[in-house]
């Protein structure tokens, strides 16, 4: 399990170093996929499967009461997606495209902490 936590932590990192340097990118690949259902599938399921993993992996790590922290908020937010709704994901969506231009620098340093503490956590 600290493998996954592990990659998850890289990729973390690397989405908050593209949020920095070119948030084009993921605001191009966001547009164009943010009414798919796929999208919104993804969406529960990575909250969901972290969520799993983290509280799976939580016990052998440096911070096993934070990373079940964030494991539990991880699911309650996938299965709040899940139970939104296909209609009200594409608005959320709408709303985070309006809102990811203004705020990328600090999403990106978000993202790129998050990941190091989770990477950190669990080496």
């Amino acid at each position: 399990m600290h493998f996954i936590v592990l990659l998850f932590a890289i990729f973390l990192v690397i989405i908050g170093a593209i949020m920095l340097g070119r948030p084009k990118v993921i605001l191009t690949v966001l547009s164009r996929y943010s009414e798919s259902m796929a999208l919104h599938v993804l969406a529960v399921v990575v909250r969901l499967l972290l969520g799993g993993v983290l509280l799976l992996a939580a016990s052998g790590s440096r911070f096993p009461a934070t990373l079940e922290v964030i494991g539990w908020i991880s699911i309650v937010a996938g299965l709040v997606v899940a139970v939104m709704g296909h209609r009200r994901f594409v608005k959320l969506m709408e709303w985070g495209m309006s809102v990811l231009p203004k705020y990328s620098s600090v999403i990106g340093m978000i993202a790129i902490l998050l990941g190091v503490f989770l990477g950190y956590a669990v080496i």
